[in-house]
């Protein structure tokens, strides 16, 4: 915890499924994924079973969901060994 006090609340993540939507962007991200650029400015497509790095803010002023405009926000993973989780370590540690 890094200081105040945690709140359970449940998370709502629209969207609709697709086949795939890999960011094709070398990692780390400058943007989100294709299914992001078509005008919305974020991403709502997400592969049934896939894994996905979703990064959060705190809602109280923003969605917590969509808060970067054309940032990468839910990158679908490629597995255990992803690039984007291996960078996100090298950010936190």
């Amino acid at each position: 915890m890094f200081g105040g006090s945690a709140t359970v609340a449940p998370i709502i993540l629209p969207g609709v499924l697709v086949d795939t939507d890999y960011n094709p962007a070398s990692v780390p991200y400058n943007t989100v994924r294709p299914s992001g650029l078509r005008g919305r400015c974020v991403t709502d497509e997400y592969r049934l079973g896939a894994q996905y790095l979703l990064l959060l803010r705190d809602g109280t002023r923003w969605s917590p969901v969509f808060w970067w405009p054309l940032g990468p926000i839910s990158e679908q993973l490629r597995g255990d060994d992803d690039p984007t989780i291996r960078a996100l370590l090298d950010v936190v540690s």
